[in-house]
């Protein structure tokens, strides 16, 4: 499974990849909104498919019956200037 780094949220298709088992918080799918933290703030919207996170590469935990997805991907991006 690809291992998503900072690089790959920034248009790269060099992956890592790992074959063992993690834990589940670490799991993301395509339509997830990640956060990075590592050089500056970011906010992405996952659209490669399963694969699993790095070190400052957050998954955000949304809960759609009460905020709308694209409201809130708006609201990250206006809130850091992206």
């Amino acid at each position: 499974m690809p291992i998503i780094r900072i690089q790959n949220l920034n248009g790269s298709d060099d992956f890592n990849y790992f074959s063992g088992e993690a834990k589940e918080k670490y799991y993301v799918k395509s339509g997830d909104i990640l956060i990075s933290w590592s050089a500056s703030l970011d906010v992405y919207k996952w659209q490669g498919g399963n694969a699993i996170l790095n070190q400052h590469i957050f998954n955000t935990i949304i809960n759609y019956d009460v905020v709308d997805y694209d409201f809130f991907i708006t609201l990250l991006n206006i809130h850091y200037q992206r």
